[in-house]
């Protein structure tokens, strides 16, 4: 499946796969305000111009968001990418257990929210179950 580079810098890659209208990102490294920010917004982008309704998240290199970031997350990013579309998220968690205790907690706000997530430990597999929903 032919993938379309959205962002690749030192700190995320970002791809869109057009067929099964997934969004993945990579995390490369621990980054927080305005660059996270500005990753996230592309992944809204993507969501409003492509018509994109999954998300998966390779962050394996992320350790932690800052507080600011989360609130950011839930009180502008979250609502503006959930009335685009997003229906799934897969998630390959961070190596760092202080990254899978925020991400744990953010798959349990937006799954009470209606976003459908699962969590994988490996993006081969988060791919294959993203493929496989509607």
């Amino acid at each position: 499946m032919a993938a379309i580079t959205i962002m690749d810098d030192a700190n995320i890659s970002m791809w869109y796969y057009p067929e099964s209208k997934i969004l993945h990102h990579q995390i490369h490294r621990f980054f927080y305000g305005k660059p996270f920010r500005d990753a996230l917004n592309k992944g809204v982008e993507v969501f409003q111009k492509y018509g994109a309704r999954k998300w998966l998240s390779d962050d394996r290199a992320e350790t932690a968001l800052t507080p600011e970031d989360l609130k950011w997350g839930d009180e502008d990013w979250f609502p503006r990418v959930a009335r685009c579309g997003w229906k799934y998220w897969a998630i390959v968690m961070p190596e760092k257990i202080v990254g899978q205790l925020t991400l744990k907690k953010l798959a349990d706000k937006y799954s009470a929210q209606g976003v459908t997530t699962r969590i994988f430990s490996s993006v081969d597999e988060a791919k294959n179950w993203l493929e496989g929903c509607p």
